[in-house]
């Protein structure tokens, strides 16, 4: 039971959590662009961009945000 809460807590994996209007983002490194029709932001290989209209940030923390708004299109960029 101990290696699941340490698996959780220490997870530094990035992921998308799709919903049909919100989009729970986990482990983002840096915010580049917040706009009412497009968002933007980093992992620590990608560049994310999305798309819609009404778009806002609801939940802000060091690693993670919660976005919601009527989306239209997610992009998603390799980096190297």
């Amino acid at each position: 039971m101990l290696d699941k809460i340490y698996n959780y807590v220490s997870d530094n994996d990035f992921r998308l959590i799709i919903f049909e209007d919100k989009i729970n983002v986990v482990n983002y490194k840096i915010l580049l662009s917040l706009e009412d029709d497009y968002i933007s932001f980093k992992s620590i290989n990608k560049k994310i961009s999305i798309y819609g209209n009404n778009l806002e940030v609801r939940k802000i923390l060091k690693d993670e945000m919660l976005i919601v708004g009527n989306l239209s299109k997610i992009e998603v960029l390799n980096e190297k």
